[in-house]
């Protein structure tokens, strides 16, 4: 039985982990697992929506990994660029 009304953006759990409904037909949905950015098409009974509570702390989570990934991102371009100094 699907347990909610999907709709684009959505943040739900599969397999135990957070991903984003991408696209849906009501019956199938394209979702980004956000774990390891793949893509792939499930059948909605087989998410699991995070309610405001649980998705506020997914959101948090996923804001910190993007945060620590520009802050590695940029400590590798200011060594590129101190590398070109020298």
């Amino acid at each position: 039985m699907i347990e909610h009304d999907y709709k684009v953006g959505d943040l739900v759990s599969y397999c135990g982990g957070p991903a984003i409904v991408t696209t849906t037909d009501g019956t199938f949905a394209d979702i980004l697992q956000l774990d390891g950015y793949t893509t792939l098409v499930t059948t909605l009974d087989q998410l699991h929506y995070l309610g405001p509570g649980q998705q506020y702390l997914r959101e948090a989570h996923t804001m910190a990994r993007v945060y620590m990934l520009v802050e590695r991102l940029s400590k590798l371009t200011k060594e590129e660029q101190d590398g070109r100094d020298n």
